[in-house]
């Protein structure tokens, strides 16, 4: 991570009152963050909404409204032939109802390549195909639709195509970036009140020349004074707006470019500089143009200098910001005031960073989580309030066993498509489908009542709460990995060494033990462990081992066993609906009971019958019924399953008759 103290030179802060023409990012004070949530990761969703759209392009929040939100999408549908049709739309989320508001929606018959909201939210721009540009107009938040003021048509068939576009800051102009035809391309800045071209850059001038590769995306600095253009060749270009002439360049390339962007890869995973690397460009809102911050796919972030009077970037700052290599970003901006910036990850994470020393302040996990839920269903709250909450697995190795384990129960729902959440009509319940990974969170901070995951990860949750029952599938090891061909032998010998594993708490607990100064080095990866030591990003792995073919075909062996694990059930220590939980419990411990026993009955003489008892004594006792001949008894108890065969060749022996055994489908004992 970047250095504590801040590496960005001594400069006057770029004053908003002091440009009229420029608005503020945001109408709304910023509150910074108490410093004990910071590390303390006490963050919570505040509102989870759910859409049916295939891709969401762009979110704005006006500065006047805090209950609104406006999204512009990809939606698809399927029409009467099966044939998918992709159009796009522009929808207004009323935040307070948790909901699309449907009086307020612009729908267009082809998908955008791009768009941007205006500064004051009251216009988008949109890019259509490959040569149309529509200009819409929000009338109000709360009344009526949307309506297009202008729509035109910018390049004949074949001689051109539109590649993105983005308002000023002030919201009184727009770019317009194309790519031509024979590798030139066209960058123009558009008057919003005259609908007219004020600015272009000639595809025959030097700056066309100089660009490698097409347009990709375009933002202005908060000043407006400059133009930064990033293309498909994984060059950026710094323009100034006055004249469109190039200001600076940086290249990805570091063959054909003394300033590159970033460093070479730091994991010996990966070997070369792929030109498809994607990398957001980002003005410091607080310093107009004099900042500009790089993040790149790969997690190098870098933050540059740029000086109107001198021609070039330099470099500053550096830093590596995600936590595992096969971590990507994937999205990335700053607050309103400048103070941090958020980088969002592939794996569902948000880092928020302190945009001064690039040191990580805290880590946002974006999974969905339960109570966000409520809102999926077409449900009222009431109705999920009076339900218990029970959460299974959605998919993995358990979920299977785990849907037949509750369907032999008695638990019977409707679950509609695309949906994680349940009722169910058999019972007053609800079953919410979780990654098996964070099920024991949930549950040990009372969003879930009682949930079905395994013990390992219990444990690693380290979260308090009830194993009411061990549910006999689902077992395996939870053991230390290493290759074969290492000198490592036991868990001692990993002193020191790098560890990876999905498991780090479990993991730093069980080696503290042998390493009480934490000499060890564990990283955490969500998957596909058992590659980190062939990779070179490993000494050793901490993985769940089954029937250790995948151990085996890695080069890898135990070394040391952590715990045995299976499915088990869990509940809250505080849970609500007690009656349902204890009924499901009791329901469940039936079916466990019913597989792990059979029934037998036989016939034996009464003279024998304490030899029977003695082989066949039953859970508590063995049931006896008389016969017509009163020599002889019928006996009838449950033995269990393993020991079935043993159990009739003994009473074969002692001059059993009739032996037979049944399967027992349900049972209560």
């Amino acid at each position: 991570m970047g250095t504590n103290a801040s590496h960005f030179r001594p400069t006057e802060e770029f004053s908003l009152i002091n440009r009229a023409a420029v608005p503020r990012l945001s109408g709304r004070s910023h509150r910074s963050l108490p410093i004990e949530n910071r590390h303390g990761h006490l963050f919570d969703v505040v509102i989870q909404l759910k859409h049916e759209d295939k891709d969401i392009y762009s979110c704005f929040f006006p500065s006047d409204d805090d209950s609104v939100l406006l999204t512009a999408s990809k939606v698809e549908q399927t029409t009467f032939f099966r044939h998918n049709r992709e159009f796009s739309s522009i929808r207004l989320w009323d935040l307070n109802q948790k909901q699309i508001n449907t009086g307020f929606l612009a729908d267009f018959p082809r998908s955008f390549r791009s768009c941007d909201f205006s500064p004051d939210g009251q216009l988008v721009v949109c890019i259509f195909s490959e040569d149309s540009l529509a200009l819409v107009r929000m009338r109000s938040w709360k009344t009526t639709s949307a309506e297009v003021v202008h729509m035109r048509r910018f390049w004949r068939k074949r001689r051109g195509v539109l590649m993105c576009c983005s308002f000023s800051p002030d919201g009184r102009s727009l770019v317009v970036a194309s790519k031509l035809t024979g590798d030139l391309n066209h960058i123009c800045i558009i008057d919003i009140a005259s609908k007219k071209m004020v600015r272009k850059m000639k595809s025959a001038t030097n700056s066309s020349s100089k660009i490698r590769g097409h347009p990709r995306s375009c933002v202005f600095s908060p000043d407006g004074l400059f133009l930064a253009v990033s293309c498909t060749s994984g060059q950026l270009i710094v323009f100034d707006t006055q004249d469109f002439h190039i200001h600076s360049s940086l290249d990805l390339d570091t063959s054909t470019s003394s300033t590159c962007l970033c460093l070479p890869f730091r994991h010996s995973s990966r070997r070369t500089l792929s030109s498809h690397l994607q990398c957001w460009y980002l003005f410091d809102p607080r310093y107009g143009h004099k900042y500009l911050t790089s993040c790149l796919e790969d997690g190098t972030i870098q933050t540059w200098s740029l000086t109107a009077d001198e021609p070039g970037l330099t470099c500053i700052q550096l830093a590596y910001a995600l936590q595992t290599p096969w971590q990507k970003i994937r999205s990335a901006a700053f607050s309103p005031d400048g103070t941090m910036l958020a980088v969002g990850t592939s794996d569902s994470k948000v880092l928020a960073l302190n945009s001064e020393s690039l040191s990580v302040l805290f880590v946002l996990n974006a999974h969905l989580q339960p109570d966000g839920l409520r809102t999926w269903l077409n449900v009222s709250d009431e109705q999920l309030k009076n339900r218990m909450l029970m959460a299974v697995p959605k998919k993995g190795r358990l979920y299977d066993q785990c849907i037949a384990l509750l369907d032999r129960a008695g638990v019977k729902y409707r679950k509609k498509a695309r949906l994680d959440l349940a009722l169910c009509t058999s019972l007053n319940m609800a079953l919410v489908f979780l990654p098996a990974s964070d099920i024991a969170l949930y549950v040990s901070q009372g969003r879930i009542d009682m949930g079905i995951t395994g013990r390992d990860v219990v444990a690693e949750s380290g979260g308090k709460v009830h194993e009411l029952l061990n549910l006999g599938f689902g077992k395996c090891r939870l053991a230390v990995q290493a290759p074969v061909s290492s000198k490592i032998s036991s868990a001692e010998d990993l002193v020191g060494k790098r560890i990876v594993t999905s498991f780090p708490n479990v993991t730093r607990k069980y080696l503290s033990q042998y390493d009480p100064n934490n000499t060890t080095t564990i990283n955490y990866v969500s998957g596909s462990v058992e590659v980190a030591c062939s990779l070179g990003v490993a000494d050793a792995i901490v993985d769940l081992v089954e029937t250790g073919d995948t151990m085996r075909a890695c080069g890898l062996e135990i070394v040391s066993e952590i715990m045995k694990t299976e499915a088990v059930l869990i509940a809250n220590p505080k849970a609500h609906f007690q009656d349902v939980v204890k009924t499901v419990t009791s329901r469940i411990e039936g079916i466990i009971h019913a597989d792990k026993y059979v029934m037998v009955e036989y016939n034996v003489e009464r003279v024998n019958l304490p030899k029977a008892l003695k082989i066949t004594p039953g859970k508590r006792s063995a049931t006896l019924s008389p016969l017509d001949n009163e020599a002889w008894v019928a006996v009838q108890c449950m033995v269990l399953q393993n020991e079935e065969n043993q159990v009739l060749d003994k009473l074969k022996e002692i001059g059993a008759y009739d032996i037979v055994t049944f399967t027992i489908q349900n049972c209560r004992v």
